[in-house]
């Protein structure tokens, strides 16, 4: 039976405003919607090393973090930075369609879901899928220039 179905559009260009209010805002806001395990791949990610390949991204212990500075990145890397945007878009684009898939009748935090990839293909890991009915989840994403979206399809 299904839950639920959610939907979200995000601007990558909304994203990227957000990350240039300074580097408080960029961490408060990263470590308010990432999910542990994603906040971890992040800081991999401004590192300019590939979290896939990392041991320790498995792990929800996680290091002190890095903030995150754009014209830090290493050389600069523009391709780098829009990879770091998208990443974070996605993540929000997810998890506002979870939410949407949910509501009215359950309620969850951003860090109460993290998106992860399989073999190329995105997926939902909840921490505690039962307490909110669900059984199996569907994730579609799509990048199209400046927009991201995200569908998200809830079984009981």
């Amino acid at each position: 039976m299904i839950l639920g179905i959610g939907v979200d559009l995000c601007r990558l260009s909304r994203i990227t405003a957000l990350l240039q209010r300074g580097p408080a805002f960029r961490q408060r806001f990263t470590q308010r919607i990432l999910h542990p395990v994603e906040w971890h791949e992040f800081q991999a990610l401004t590192q300019g090393s590939d979290p896939a390949n990392d041991k320790a991204s498995s792990r929800l212990q996680l290091s002190p973090p890095v903030e995150f500075d754009p014209s830090k990145t290493p050389a600069g890397n523009v391709c780098l930075q829009e990879h770091l945007v998208r990443y974070l878009a996605t993540r929000w684009a997810a998890k506002e369609a979870v939410y949407k898939a949910l509501y009215p009748t359950h309620s969850l935090s951003w860090k109460d879901v993290a998106v992860a990839k399989r073999s190329g293909k995105p997926y939902l890991h909840f921490q505690d899928p039962s307490k909110h009915g669900i059984n199996q989840s569907h994730l579609s994403i799509s990048h199209d220039g400046d927009l991201v979206i995200a569908q998200v399809v809830l079984e009981a």
